[in-house]
C-alpha cells in the first residue's frame, strides 16, 4: 500500500459496521471515495480491500473487462494508457488474493498469444459491477436530495492561475 503525504478521509464499511478514519480491520472492507450517479457530476467509487493488502476496484474491473474484450493483456494495457508490467502486476495481485488465476494466457507463436478471463475473473467483474449498481440504487434518493441543495458554480481559480484567453478571430 502506498503512503501519501496527507491523511485522506475515508469511510470503511465492513461486516462489523461503518468506521471513519480508522485503521483497516480484518476481512474485506469497502472504501467509498466519491459518488457518481447518472443525473449529476457525482459518482460512486467502490474499492474492496481484502486482507493481505489486496484490493478490487473499478480500475482492476475495467482492466479485466478490457482483457476479455481485446484478448490480450498488452493490448488492454495500451488501450488504458498503462504499462504492460503494471497491468500484469494488477492481475497478479488478484491471482494471489483469490489463490487461482483470473486470467489465462497463451504464449505467442504462429497463431500469436492471447489472454482470456477464467470463470473466476468473469465472476469478479460481474459481482463487482453488481455491487456498484446496488450501491448506486441504494443511495440514489438521498443523493438526489443533496444534489438539489448543491451550489452549481464554477470552481475558483487556483492561487496564481490566470484565466484562459479567448481565441483570436482571424
Amino acid at each position: 500500500m502506498r503512503s501519501t503525504p496527507y491523511k485522506k478521509a475515508a469511510i470503511y464499511t465492513s461486516a462489523t459496521g461503518v468506521h471513519r478514519n480508522r485503521a483497516k480491520r480484518a476481512g474485506p472492507q469497502i472504501l467509498a471515495d466519491s459518488v457518481r450517479i447518472p443525473f449529476g457530476m457525482e459518482r460512486i467509487r467502490i474499492r474492496i480491500q481484502f486482507e493481505g493488502g489486496h484490493s478490487l476496484g473499478r480500475g482492476k474491473a475495467q482492466l479485466l473487462e478490457t482483457v476479455a474484450e481485446l484478448g490480450s493483456i498488452s493490448a488492454a494495457a495500451r488501450s488504458m494508457g498503462m504499462a504492460y508490467r503494471h497491468a500484469w502486476e494488477l492481475i497478479d495481485d488478484l491471482n494471489q488474493c483469490f489463490g487461482e488465476p483470473v486470467v489465462t494466457t497463451t504464449t505467442g507463436g504462429r497463431s500469436g498469444g492471447g489472454a482470456s478471463l477464467t470463470p473466476l475473473g468473469e465472476e469478479l467483474v460481474q459481482r463487482f459491477r453488481a455491487m456498484e449498481r446496488a450501491t448506486g440504487r441504494s443511495i440514489a434518493r438521498d443523493l438526489a436530495a443533496l444534489d438539489q441543495k448543491r451550489v452549481t458554480q464554477k470552481p475558483p481559480l487556483r492561487a496564481g492561475a490566470r484565466p484562459k484567453r479567448a481565441p483570436r478571430g482571424r
